[in-house]
């Protein structure tokens, strides 16, 4: 789980230039400890991801799962665990992601039903 960005202090980045002169010129400028926090993140997705595991987002924090075993799951698990189920997709209706959302789910669907070899019965209408 990331740890919060509660009293951290901001990073502070100095990049230095050579001058045609021989000097270098030098400044400072810091980032936000948030954003420390994101590229933290970012790293660590894509480290797991290198090792062939996927981070996603649970109501405790960010899990890790081997991606082979992830996929082996009963598609309801894998589309509650991506938060792509019809029932979440369609409570963001304002949100205009909501169209991609939703044609992600479809496609996870035709995906999972292809690689068991069953079909999966359709949502009722909401």
């Amino acid at each position: 789980m990331m740890e919060q960005t509660k009293n951290k202090q901001p990073e502070i980045i100095i990049e230095c230039c050579r001058q045609s002169d021989g000097t270098y010129e030098c400044k400072a400028k810091t980032r936000p400890a948030h954003m420390n926090e994101k590229h933290e993140l970012q790293e660590m997705i894509l480290e797991e991801a290198a090792q062939g595991n996927v981070v996603f987002s649970t109501i405790e924090g960010y899990a890790v799962s081997g991606l082979d075993e992830f996929i082996a799951q009963p598609i309801d698990g894998l589309l509650y665990d991506l938060n792509r189920s019809p029932e979440v997709v369609l409570t963001f209706i304002d949100d205009p992601k909501w169209v991609n959302d939703y044609a992600v789910y479809l496609v996870i669907k035709r995906l999972k039903e292809k690689l068991d070899g069953v079909e999966v019965p359709d949502e009722q209408e909401i």
